[in-house]
């Protein structure tokens, strides 16, 4: 039977919230780190991120934790508790999705420049599509695979127009970082996904030990920019808090929600969205400059090419079709 089969295939104007407001939260920390913490050392900015993010993560596990032991002693049944990843999968999501992702991406933009990076990052909900495919057995609707080409080409062709000499930026070096940094994001959202299909408890509990286990090797690279002289002012150190507790926090709670609960692609699809987000913040509060018709139609193509992608994947009875046919290919 298709991975997919266990999930919730309601779909509810909470899910289309958190489909909405996943890409809008994730465009503000990219703003504001750019903006607080662009000339601090990117192995302590990285690590503060995450300790600031994980601490966050177990306040909140605490509270859960108790709310689950008040439940537990009125009734014994339906424990939470089971509802925990393996060892094993912990420390592949944590090596590939956290430190992973971060160190190949770091590496591809001292190399290249944030645009290749960024280009074939575009590719992601395209690869996770194909990927997702074959590991449950199940065809790709035309319209969903259309839907999803538009939409990754629509958004290509946005990054590309805002940046003159992409070709000069080009690093077989840089390429190859950003081709894993791809693989590596693809891997976790699909491998988490899979393994939390239909889980419907607090996600603070089950990815805090992902967050954990990735302040280690993230810690020994802060170690290291220390050695070097690198020092985070109090300024930066109190956005990386605020960043964490306020922001960071709350986008990894709806991002690991929604893997859960439909699934990567859909995911995947709206984070396209976040480049035009962060570009139109420029525009509102940077006064850069405005997009030309092009850009915009290219920004719009993306959005109209989300419709068919999304609603396959979140609509109940494209759902059940979907389940049934996993069924049948088993």
């Amino acid at each position: 039977m298709s991975a997919y089969a266990t999930r919730d295939s309601s779909h509810s104007g909470a899910t289309y919230a958190a489909l909405i407001a996943l890409p809008i939260l994730t465009s503000a920390t990219w703003i504001l780190l750019n903006v607080a913490v662009k000339d601090a050392s990117v192995g302590l900015t990285v690590f503060g991120r995450l300790i600031f993010t994980a601490l966050g993560l177990y306040l909140l596990t605490v509270v859960e934790k108790r709310r689950h032991h008040h439940r537990k002693q009125q009734s014994p049944i339906g424990h939470e508790s089971q509802f925990r990843l393996s060892q094993r999968n912990v420390l592949l999501l944590s090596l590939t999705g956290v430190v992973g992702y971060t160190i190949f991406v770091t590496i591809a933009v001292s190399l290249t420049g944030a645009v290749i990076p960024s280009l074939i990052g575009s590719t992601g909900p395209l690869i996770v599509l194909l990927v997702e495919s074959h590991l449950h057995r199940r065809r790709v609707p035309p319209r969903v695979l259309i839907g999803t080409i538009i939409t990754v080409v629509c958004t290509i062709g946005f990054i590309a127009s805002r940046h003159e000499n992409v070709g000069h930026a080009l690093n077989l070096w840089g390429i190859l970082f950003s081709i894993l940094s791809l693989l590596s994001m693809t891997a976790y959202v699909v491998h988490f996904s899979m393994a939390t299909s239909g889980w419907k408890v607090p996600m603070a509990s089950v990815i805090l030990p992902i967050y954990a286990w990735s302040l280690l090797p993230t810690g020994v690279w802060a170690l290291c920019d220390v050695i070097r002289g690198e020092r985070l002012t109090f300024s930066t150190l109190a956005v990386l808090f605020a960043l964490g507790f306020a922001i960071y926090v709350p986008v990894y709670l709806l991002q690991h929600g929604l893997l859960a609960k439909i699934g990567a692609f859909p995911v995947s699809v709206v984070g396209l969205s976040i480049t035009p987000l962060v570009g139109l913040s420029g525009i509102i509060l940077f006064n850069n400059a405005p997009w030309s018709l092009c850009q915009q139609f290219f920004v719009i193509a993306s959005l109209f090419g989300m419709i068919p992608a999304l609603w396959a994947r979140t609509h109940p009875y494209t759902r059940a079709q979907e389940t049934r046919a996993g069924a049948d290919n088993k």
